[in-house]
């Protein structure tokens, strides 16, 4: 079990902001190794189960990869489509609420022209 620290800062000056710094750092340089160990135990796991699989259908194994990796390349680039439509719209809504102020008035006197344009 991950054990998190928690901490009330008041102010905000240069040596409160160096203790926040360093908490969140202290929180998720744990975090970073107990997803790490969970990963290479997920490795080997996979590991162990192609060999078995391999073993059990010999030829037939490489065709069943196959498949099971273009099913998964499917699902997994619809998940991140939709996922990324999600950031996109919450993105333009963040900008959308931060853009509450007037636009400045942009100069294009300096711009030069091609001749063909100028014709």
């Amino acid at each position: 079990m991950l054990k998190y620290v928690n901490i009330k800062i008041k102010d905000n000056n240069h040596w409160n902001k160096n203790t926040k710094t360093a908490t969140v750092r202290y929180r998720l340089r744990p975090e970073m190794r107990f997803f790490y160990v969970m990963k290479q135990a997920l490795n080997e796991r996979l590991y162990r189960i192609h060999l078995e699989c391999a073993k059990i259908w010999n030829s037939l194994w490489q065709y069943m990869q196959t498949c099971i990796s273009q099913n998964l390349n499917v699902s997994m680039d619809n998940l991140y489509l939709r996922l990324n439509r999600k950031l996109n719209n919450v993105c333009e809504t963040a900008q959308s609420k931060n853009n509450t102020h007037k636009q400045y008035y942009v100069s294009y006197t300096h711009t030069k022209f091609v001749m063909s344009e100028l014709q």
